[in-house]
């Protein structure tokens, strides 16, 4: 009776491994994040920023005074948030409100400024003061994430009055931040090109592992705090 028994529980957890095998799914996505900025992606997106300025040479002396333009491509993300109150009562359909983000070129620009404070160029109050424009042109500047799953994702049975949660055997989570620049000098009285760095660049990232259904664990190169 106890063979039986053992048995029919054999016969049941192939039965369920064999069903959990063929419900499986392995998916791969890579999509550039288009939500608002998280705690975690402005960590990775300010780490980036500092490692491509930590390599920074300026083809110029120390100590000139220099005007600062930081160029980008435009943000193309748009934050859909729900209305603070009802538009009916105003006569007016429902609609979410469209808030513009605000650009990270302005972080890049404030990073950049103090790095040129740091390498001992003066920023003048007066723009007309200076007797360069020093020109950053940010090639790259955002994230990317990626998912890689194995196992059996939710589903919503028709039949069962219940949904079946997620089962995870393997899934990955990545998420990288990458920034590339370079800096044009321009003289700042005659509008003159004068010369151009090479590029810099810096990464960061931060990923997220979860296996057999209950362990996961965190990777990530952004210093931590002591």
């Amino acid at each position: 009776m106890k063979r039986c028994s053992s048995d029919r529980q054999i016969c049941c957890g192939a039965v369920l491994a064999f069903i959990l095998l063929l419900s499986s799914a392995c998916a791969l996505t890579r999509d550039p994040t288009r939500t608002p900025r998280t705690a975690t992606e402005q960590l990775l997106l300010s780490h980036a920023l500092t490692r491509s300025l930590n390599d920074l040479e300026m083809p110029l002396p120390a100590g000139k005074s220099v005007a600062v333009e930081v160029i980008g491509f435009p943000v193309d993300r748009l934050i859909l948030q729900e209305p603070f109150t009802s538009s009916a009562s105003l006569g007016l359909p429902d609609s979410p409100v469209v808030r513009l983000p605000a650009s990270d070129l302005q972080v890049v620009r404030g990073m950049f400024e103090t790095r040129l404070g740091q390498l001992g160029f003066v920023l003048p109050q007066r723009r007309q003061d200076a007797a360069f424009l020093i020109r950053l042109i940010v090639l790259t500047f955002g994230t990317e994430q990626g998912v890689s799953f194995f196992g059996m994702p939710p589903v919503q049975s028709v039949l069962l009055p219940f949904a079946l949660p997620e089962l995870t055997l393997f899934k990955a989570q990545r998420q990288n931040s990458y920034m590339r620049c370079l800096v044009h000098v321009y003289d700042a009285a005659s509008g003159r090109f004068m010369r151009s760095t090479a590029w810099y660049e810096g990464s960061a990232y931060y990923n997220q592992y979860s296996f057999l259904f209950f362990f996961s664990y965190n990777a990530t190169d952004i210093p931590q705090p002591h």
